[in-house]
């Protein structure tokens, strides 16, 4: 498995899914580079086509704010990123026009953050997790990727 650069960095933007082919197409957005690495290499395994960001606002990039958007089946993302909150993404246009799942991770777990980002349709992971956690609400959530964040709406 060859993982791909980035054009504009010299991180691992991309890593190609074996054979057959992906399954699921995952945004990762994660600002600790080994970690990010880390999930992208463990989902890439499991058959995920996987793209990493490191923060919001190139997440909203990868996610086509402003412009053509690319169809992510799912977001996976630290809450504690530079510039502005993983939670941000539950409210983004994006994420909202086509229901995309998204599960927010955060070492700083408090049952008030847990229950905000359920209440608005998201669902949390406290770090540490085992990768069985991880997979198992990756499928619970591609399989319900209906909802609607906190009843925002976009026409």
């Amino acid at each position: 498995m060859q993982p791909s650069k980035s054009p504009d960095s010299n991180r691992v933007s991309k890593l190609a899914p074996p054979s057959p082919g992906p399954r699921f197409r995952v945004l990762i957005v994660e600002d600790d580079p080994a970690f990010a690495d880390f999930l992208a290499w463990s989902l890439a395994e499991r058959g995920y086509a996987v793209e990493l960001a490191a923060d919001v606002r190139e997440a909203l990039t990868r996610l086509g704010e402003g412009s053509e958007p690319v169809a992510f089946d799912l977001v996976l993302s630290d809450i504690a990123l530079p510039g502005a909150p993983g939670t941000d993404l539950l409210f983004s246009r994006a994420v909202v026009a086509r229901r995309t799942p998204v599960i927010l991770m955060s070492g700083f777990a408090t049952s008030e953050l847990q229950a905000f980002v359920e209440t608005c349709g998201g669902e949390f992971l406290s770090k540490p997790f085992k990768l069985d956690s991880l997979f198992q609400s990756l499928g619970g959530r591609l399989l319900a990727a209906d909802a609607s964040p906190c009843g925002v709406e976009v026409t």
